[in-house]
């Protein structure tokens, strides 16, 4: 049986967030499961909802910020008690992959999507299957909300 660390350890660290990959990974976690959109500047971010006002002290659509800005945002908005900003940005998911090198596997889910006639979020689903694709070891699987599973 495999253990996915829903949005990391969301339940225990801001999710969605490297802190909660990493907090997930200390506790034994293997596999990871996390929400992708895309940013104002095309790079896939991880956060689950539309806009950011939720998990962050920000407000406003996912879409109009760009990675770096997402990056410095402060993610602990809605999050149990967490002691440090270090690490609690919205993270890339390059940067995710980079720091969780424990992960024998990852689960990802494409916020919107094509099948909900979004197609910039579409076009994220296709961009994370070819990041697995590239032999991230252990592979994964990329959900895209509406759709089919893909699997790379």
């Amino acid at each position: 049986m495999k253990v996915y660390g829903h949005r990391g350890a969301g339940g225990e660290a801001p999710e969605n967030t490297l802190a909660a990959f990493r907090h997930a990974i200390e506790r034994g976690v293997r596999y990871l499961d996390m929400d992708l959109r895309l940013s104002a500047d095309n790079k896939m971010v991880v956060i689950h909802d539309k806009r950011v006002d939720r998990t962050t002290y920000d407000s406003g659509p996912v879409s109009r910020f760009t990675a770096r800005e997402q990056a410095a945002m402060d993610a602990r908005r809605s999050a149990p008690p967490w002691p440090r900003k270090r690490e609690a940005g919205i993270p890339t998911l390059d940067r995710v992959l980079e720091k969780t090198p424990e992960a024998k596997g990852y689960y990802l889910e494409v916020q919107g999507g094509l099948a909900c006639g979004d197609e910039e979020n579409g076009k994220a689903a296709g961009q994370a299957l070819s990041h697995l694709a590239k032999g991230q070891e252990g592979g994964g699987h990329v959900h895209e909300e509406g759709a089919a599973r893909g699997t790379a």
